[in-house]
Formats: C-alpha cells, sequence, structure tokens
C-alpha cells in the first residue's frame, strides 16, 4: 500500500504525540515502517522527543533524503556521531533539506576519522619502497568525515537552540565548531543560537548573509556586537535574555547606537531584559556633538539614529523602558499595559514549550498558568483549541502529583474529539482519586465532570461511567455526608449524576450497583432542605425510573413516602414536585400488581399525583432540557394509570406552550399525535387529561401555521439539548 504524502505525514504526526505524550519509553522501532518512502512518503521529518538509535536514525534520513524539506531533531535522545559515519557510508544528501533543527550538536560535531579498508593485498615486490605505500594508507586511515551540513548545503534556516551539554564545552573554541558547520551553507539566512552558554566574539557568523539572527539567552552578548554588526543584511535580530544579570552591557547606549547605525535594514528588534535601553552616562556617549539629534523621535537615546522606526521592538523587563512615551517601533512587547502582550504570539510560543518540555513540571505549571489568561484574549480556531487541551492534558497526566496543574478550568475549551475526550475523562478520574482531600481540586474536577456530561451523548456517557466517574463521584458525596457538609460539590456532583444518567440505563444501573439509593436515602435525611439538591437527586430518580428494568428497585415504602411527600414542594418553583411526580408516574405505570409489596396504596399516589399537577401553572417555564419526549409519550395510551397520563399530558401541554419552536417536533417526529388523538376521542379519557391533550394539538397546528408563513421558525430537534448546567 502507496499512502499518500498527507495521509503518512498524519500518521507520523499520531506516532510522534504517542512518544511525547508516554511517560514510559515507546518502541519508536515502529519508525521503521517509515524506511520505506515509496510507502509512506515524508518531506517534514520531525522527530521531536524520540528515543532512537543511530542506525533508525540513518535510515529513515537515507529513505527520505530526496524528499524531506524540514528536519527537527529537538531533544531526540539516543544519537551519537555514528549517525553521520553511517550517513557517510552511504553517500546519503539532501538536496532539498530547506530548515533544519538540532538542539544536541553530536551530529554536527566532528566524528572520529574513518577507517578505510585498502585494496592493498599485501604482496610488496622486493623493490618497491615501502614508504610510498605507507604514505596511502594512512592517508586513507585518517580521512575525515564531511560535517553534516556538507550533505544539505541548500538550507536556509538553521537552529541550534542549546538544550544541553554540547561538544563544544569540550572543544577549544566554539567559533571553530560552529566555523564548520556553517562553511557549507552559502544560502543560509535564518540562524537560532539561543542559549549558548560561550559565543567568544561569534566572528564565526562574520562570512554568512543572514537576514535573521537569534541569540535569545546567550550571556555576555557585549563580547559579540563588533561581529553582529559586520552582518548588515540582517532585518530581525534577538538579544533578549530570560535573566537581566545576563544581559547587561558596558556601554549599552553605544552598543545599541553601533547596531541602528550599521544595520540599515533591521525592522525587528528585541532586547528584552537587558540595559540596551538605558540612559547615556559621561563614559556612554557614542554621539557627543548631536546625542539630541538624530533621525527619529525617541526616548531611547540609543534608538535615536534608526533610519526609520522598527516595526517591532521587545522592551519587555528593560526597567522601565516599556512605559516611554516614544518609542520608535509600530509594535512594541513590553510589561507597561496589556497591548504590548502579543497574545497570539504568546499563546503559540507557550504551547510549544509545554510540548518540548514535558517533564519539566516548573514550566508545565507555569505554562498551563500563563495559557488561563491567554486564551481569554486569543480567537482560537478549532485546531489551536485542541493543540491547547492536548498540551493541558499531557502536562496533567506526566505530573499527577502536582495539585496545582489542575486548579484551572481552560480544559473546558474543547473536548469533543473522541481521543480528547477519552483522555480528559481518565484524567479527571484519577485526579478526583489522587486528590481527593483538597476542596479545590475537587471542585474543579466535579464541575469539569459534570460539564462534560452536560455535552456528550450516548456512547460518550457510557464511557464515562466505564472509567469508574459514577464510582469515585458516589465516594466524594459519601465524604461530604459523613462530615455533614452540604456544598456546591455535593450538589454537582448529584448534577453530575442526573446528567450521566440521562437516557443512559448502563450508567442508572451502575448507579444501583454502588449503592446509591442507599446514598439518596441518607443525604435527603441530612439535607431535605436543600433545594438545589433535592432537584439534582429527584432528576437522577427520574432517569432511574424510565428504565423499566431498574423501576422495580424504587417500589420501596421509604423512597415512595420520599417521592410523594415532595409533591407538594412548589415554594420557589415547580421541578421538585414535578421531578417527583414524573417519577411516580412510571412506577404507576407497570399496574397494581408491581405495587403488591408495599403498604402504601398505588390508587392513593395516583390521586396525590393529578392533585399536584392541577396546581402547577401551564405556562411555567422549565430549567430543563428534553431530549427525547419518548419516555413521556409511552405514559399516554395508560388508561389503566390514568396518573401517568395526566402528568404526561402536563408535561407535553407545558413545554410546547412555554417553549413551542423546540417541542413541538418533538412530538410530531416521534410519533406523539396519533396518540392525543387517541386520548382526545377515548370515552375513557378523563375531561381533565382531554382538555390537556386538545391544548397541546392546538400547539402544534399554530406552530405549523407560523412554520409555513415562515420556515425559519420550524424549530428543529437540538442535537445537544441537555440537564441544565449548573458549573
Amino acid at each position: 500500500m502507496h499512502l499518500p504524502l498527507p495521509v503518512s505525514h498524519s500518521l507520523f504526526d499520531k506516532k510522534r504525540e504517542e512518544w511525547q505524550r508516554s511517560k514510559e519509553p515507546v518502541a519508536t522501532e515502529a519508525l521503521r515502517a517509515w524506511c520505506d518512502s515509496s510507502r509512506l512518503p515524508l518531506s517534514h521529518l520531525d522527530l521531536t522527543g524520540a528515543d532512537l538509535t543511530d542506525s533508525l536514525l540513518a535510515d529513515l534520513l537515507e529513505a527520505h533524503q530526496n524528499g524531506i524539506t524540514q528536519l527537527d531533531l529537538s531533544n531526540v535522545k539516543g544519537i551519537t556521531d555514528e549517525t553521520n559515519t553511517l550517513l557517510d557510508q552511504r553517500n546519503v544528501t539532501f538536496p532539498n533539506l530547506r530548515s533544519l533543527k538540532v538542539t544536541s550538536m553530536e551530529l554536527l560535531s566532528r566524528p572520529a576519522p574513518r577507517s578505510c579498508s585498502s585494496s592493498f593485498n599485501g604482496n610488496i615486490g622486493i623493490s618497491a619502497p615501502n614508504n610510498v605505500f605507507d604514505d596511502k594508507i594512512v592517508e586513507e586511515e585518517e580521512r575525515e568525515i564531511p560535517v553534516f551540513t556538507s550533505r544539505c548545503p541548500g538550507i536556509t534556516t538553521l537552529a541550534l537552540p542549546k538544550a544541553k551539554r554540547f561538544p563544544e564545552d569540550e572543544e577549544n573554541s566554539p567559533n571553530d565548531l560552529l566555523r564548520r558547520v556553517f562553511e557549507p551553507l552559502k544560502d543560509l539566512k535564518t540562524l537560532d543560537l539561543s542559549c549558548w552558554s560561550r559565543m567568544e566574539d561569534l566572528r564565526c557568523v562574520q562570512p554568512l548573509h543572514l537576514t535573521t539572527l537569534i541569540l535569545f539567552d546567550v550571556p555576555d552578548l557585549y563580547r559579540t556586537i563588533d561581529s553582529v554588526i559586520t552582518m548588515t543584511e540582517l532585518r530581525f535580530l534577538d538579544l533578549s535574555q530570560s535573566n537581566r544579570d545576563t544581559g547587561l552591557y558596558p556601554k549599552p547606549v553605544t552598543a545599541l547606537h553601533k547596531i541602528v547605525t550599521n544595520l540599515k535594514h533591521l525592522t525587528c528588534l528585541d532586547i528584552s531584559s537587558t540595559n540596551l535601553a538605558a540612559q547615556p552616562s559621561p563614559k556612554d556617549w557614542p554621539v557627543k556633538s548631536d546625542v539630541h539629534q538624530g533621525n527619529v523621535r525617541s526616548d531611547i537615546v540609543g534608538l535615536r539614529f534608526l533610519s526609520k522606526p522598527l516595526f517591532f521592538i521587545g522592551l519587555f523587563n528593560c526597567e522601565n523602558a516599556s512605559h516611554f512615551g516614544e518609542i520608535p517601533a509600530k509594535h512594541i512587547s513590553g510589561d507597561a499595559n496589556e497591548d504590548q502582550v502579543r497574545h497570539t504570539e504568546a499563546l503559540h510560543l507557550v504551547l510549544t514549550a509545554m510540548q518540548n518540555h514535558l517533564e519539566d513540571s516548573t514550566l508545565q505549571i507555569a505554562g498551563s498558568a500563563s495559557l488561563f489568561y491567554i486564551i481569554r484574549k486569543v480567537a482560537m480556531n478549532r485546531d489551536t483549541k485542541k493543540r491547547v487541551v492536548s498540551a493541558l492534558l499531557s502536562g496533567m497526566e506526566t505530573h499527577m502529583e502536582e495539585q496545582v496543574m489542575f486548579e484551572s478550568k481552560q480544559v473546558n475549551c474543547e473536548y469533543h474529539t473522541t481521543n480528547v475526550f477519552s483522555r480528559l475523562a481518565i484524567l479527571l478520574v484519577t485526579v478526583l482519586q489522587h486528590h481527593n482531600a483538597d476542596n479545590l481540586t475537587q471542585r474543579i474536577v466535579v464541575f469539569l465532570l459534570n460539564s462534560m456530561a452536560c455535552h456528550v451523548e450516548g456512547d460518550q456517557k457510557v464511557q464515562v461511567g466505564s472509567f469508574g466517574a459514577i464510582e469515585m463521584i458516589l465516594d466524594q458525596i459519601r465524604r461530604k455526608l459523613a462530615s455533614n457538609v452540604c456544598d456546591d460539590v455535593m450538589e454537582v456532583g448529584w448534577s453530575f449524576l442526573w446528567n450521566i444518567t440521562d437516557e443512559t440505563p448502563v450508567n442508572c444501573e451502575r448507579f444501583l450497583k454502588a449503592d446509591g439509593l442507599l446514598l439518596f436515602h441518607k443525604c435527603f435525611d441530612a439535607f431535605r432542605n436543600e433545594r438545589e439538591l433535592v432537584r439534582n437527586m429527584m432528576g437522577l430518580i427520574g432517569n432511574i425510573a424510565e428504565v423499566d428494568g431498574l423501576r422495580s428497585q424504587l417500589m420501596n415504602d421509604d423512597y415512595v413516602k420520599i417521592f410523594s411527600a415532595l409533591l407538594d414542594l412548589v415554594e420557589d418553583s415547580i421541578e421538585i414536585s414535578y421531578n417527583s411526580a414524573g417519577v411516580l408516574a412510571h412506577m404507576v405505570s407497570d399496574g397494581e400488581d408491581a405495587w403488591s409489596a408495599l403498604t402504601v396504596q398505588r390508587e392513593q399516589v395516583m390521586a396525590s399525583v393529578v392533585k399536584a399537577t392541577e396546581t402547577w401553572r401551564l405556562d411555567t417555564r422549565r430549567f430543563i432540557n428534553y431530549r427525547s419526549f419518548r419516555p413521556i409519550l409511552r405514559l399516554l395510551p395508560l388508561w389503566h394509570a390514568y396518573a401517568s397520563q395526566h402528568w404526561a399530558v402536563w408535561a407535553l401541554a407545558n413545554l410546547t406552550t412555554t417553549d413551542g419552536a423546540k417541542y413541538c417536533a418533538y412530538v410530531t417526529d416521534e410519533g406523539g399525535i396519533p396518540l392525543l388523538e387517541q386520548l382526545v376521542n377515548d370515552v375513557r379519557t378523563t375531561e381533565s387529561v382531554r382538555k390537556l391533550a386538545k391544548m397541546v394539538l392546538g400547539n402544534i397546528e399554530n406552530w405549523r401555521s407560523l412554520s409555513d408563513k415562515d420556515p425559519s421558525n420550524h424549530g428543529l430537534m437540538s442535537e445537544s439539548a441537555e440537564m441544565m448546567d449548573i458549573s
């Protein structure tokens, strides 16, 4: 099978996500499938974070030598200079490679001289001079293997950010090492040398024709200025530091003046965390005669002789420079105000940092906290949302012990894809298990689980249940009950159980098997006056009552007495009374025999249900969303359970009156009209039920009339209706 390039890239990206996310070593030998470039072609080879062997890397590079345009070997483990030796033996070159990123220099350092076997067979004539053959053998055995960049002379972008100890640390001079690396690269335009600890004077860059030079976090850059200013084609220059102590120049105004007067094409300059924006002093006065003059207006003296204002300047942590009134740049990055924070760029930088440094808990904590604020300022597309959630989940999965990682709710933004949804659900359940003593973490996790339960359906609800979420939430509720505490964690916990069991019999059964009914009884006894809690609990009981095979477990005198008592609870709203009546309506629908073991009389319960429904206002707006009317519609033809009919037809009348645009379609699409017409025409129907049935039919007729006049009013069945999300 030969896959198209985009498909091959997609599969490779999935494999890379797997090894980057895993805390255990992943069998990267699976990458050998990509050693056949005819079947699985690649143009961008990103091996960030992989644990490879020299042989595997050489095989991959050889296979794709003619196709790859970008190669990323950031944080690759397991490779040595042997890779370059293998490539040399195979005469591998990369004619189309334009971008290379390497964070350790094994591949670019000088390999050991290659031992070449001579064709000499040992039979030397007596008269032959010995030194002729000796010199030839020595010459062959000591041939130096060409540097890796000689295999890809067309590179225009080279990134060598230093992530760990390089072989240059043992070299006499990093200039010598880099000179060998740069020498074949005649077309190099962009160079990143971030985080190199020892740069000397940087004379190795003088022969290059760079337009972009990044020297972020390279200390003592004042030594390099004379080399930097020889690169007159530079447009982008980054001299920023993460620590201000490493960004101090002995003569900052003079240094900045040199930069802007020699680099005439400069458009973007980052001097964050340096003292380059300082005011002049008697010993640092580059143009004494006309220091207050210049080409542009600027409160930063060193910039006054710019030929024109910059497009961008970075002034973060430059004392108060970003607060100056006259800064000659269109865009400013600093700490003076919100406008100086480049949110979109910051978002992607943070995401990349979190991805590349997954094992660094400090960075992951800082990154997740930063995302919490940044994403409020950025309009993200779907791919960026997925990337944000993936970064957050990876950080939390890797650092489960870091409680602070879970103290933000931005993972809410996108979890609808199956992969992200499963990871998030498993993670939340695991976190709840590990951090069950911390109230803030409990609260966040329970709220997130409830939000998930509100926005997913069917199989995904079953999946959440299969991960142990129902049992874990019940355990949290038991802890609260044992402490005699009814807080938002308990309330939202019951809301989650209500949502996760909605039209999901499997989850209802899980709840029952985990002694959920007993917990319901205990919570009601302890907190019967907590209206929100009781409403949520009765919503859950209503879901169980809708399941034919489980309803019998509610046939208990104590439960029936609770449900009956709640029929009269209509102080603030009808929700508790309505839910209780719904539970009893389903229970009485099973007939007299189902009630034979109870002391409470079925007829008495039916009378109470009818009495309660007659006290409710039909125009009451509800705090509940239905996905389907099938559980209600099944009660309509049950003349032996007139209370079931009464509650069901009242519910339809109420919902089609208050939200006809949505719910009239439910009745028509699910076969409700014939059932309602039967109620109207059958002599067994009570007058109150007949009146309500006629009202529903009238509401549907009005809705259809409006739909014929204006099709936009035609209410379609909601695809994502859910129980009220109280989080």
